[in-house]
């Protein structure tokens, strides 16, 4: 049990360098049993920090095996998506993350994609 987080904050930061104050702190309990932080409030934010005050034991240092994000609402800024009808002879395709993926609209898994700087919901 030595190392295990007692009392944490964590930060969320929609550009990875303005952090302001904690969206949620507090104490875990001791346990290696699952733990989770819930935040009372929607937030918005893409990077995320977990900020460990204290260790249980009263330990100089922590660790942690696991750390994730559970997310109970939609959790993209995609807004206004447009059906548009499928043609064979489209180009400059990008998916989500920016990358050319096809020059031929019809041939694309269902999903969200940009083409011609709109996002467009393939069906």
């Amino acid at each position: 049990q030595n190392g295990m987080v007692k009392a944490y904050e964590i930060y969320l930061s929609e550009d990875g360098k303005n952090w302001g104050s904690p969206v949620v702190s507090g104490e875990f309990k001791n346990t290696s049993a699952m733990q989770t932080a819930p935040l009372s409030t929607p937030t918005v934010g893409r990077y995320f920090k977990f900020v460990a005050k204290s260790e249980i034991n009263g330990n100089a240092w922590t660790s942690a095996a696991e750390i994730g994000i559970q997310a109970t609402s939609i959790v993209t800024g995609i807004e206004g998506i447009q059906m548009e009808a499928q043609k064979s002879a489209d180009h400059k395709i990008y998916d989500l993350q920016g990358k050319l993926v096809s020059g031929d609209i019809s041939s694309l898994p269902k999903g969200i994609y940009i083409h011609e700087g709109k996002k467009v919901l393939i069906k």
